[in-house]
């Protein structure tokens, strides 16, 4: 079971989280705050090795950019990586199973995560 944002989400079929009671708005508000605290750790790391070769290559912990504020699951990828995946803003990276489908499709599976395009987002 994966505790959710007040404990609403739940795991069905072990592959698709459902929110009860949360509208498509709050759910979409939640991934951006996980993409932004990626945006901010990666921009952070890219500043602080500034000039050190290669320093986009080298694989960090990011965070599932699910609509679970609670989530604490971790995605490793290189900040180049992340990077060419989020090249359009209605684009995230989940865990598998994390997936909100009243909110998102999933546009490519790669090992335990999942690139998912929000259905109500602009690129």
């Amino acid at each position: 079971m994966h505790t959710g944002v007040r404990g609403l989400c739940s795991t069905v079929n072990e592959q698709v989280y459902s929110f009860v009671g949360m509208d498509k708005s709050k759910l979409i508000k939640n991934e951006q705050i996980a993409r932004r605290q990626n945006r901010t750790f990666s921009t952070a790391l890219k500043k602080y090795f500034k000039g050190e070769k290669g320093v986009t290559d080298v694989p960090v912990e990011f965070v599932c950019e699910c609509s679970d504020l609670n989530c604490q699951e971790r995605i490793s990828l290189t900040i180049a990586e992340y990077e060419k995946l989020h090249k359009r803003n209605d684009r995230f990276l989940i865990v598998k199973g994390h997936k909100s489908p009243t909110v998102e499709k999933t546009v490519n599976t790669k090992g335990n995560t999942e690139l998912v395009q929000k259905q109500d987002l602009a690129a």
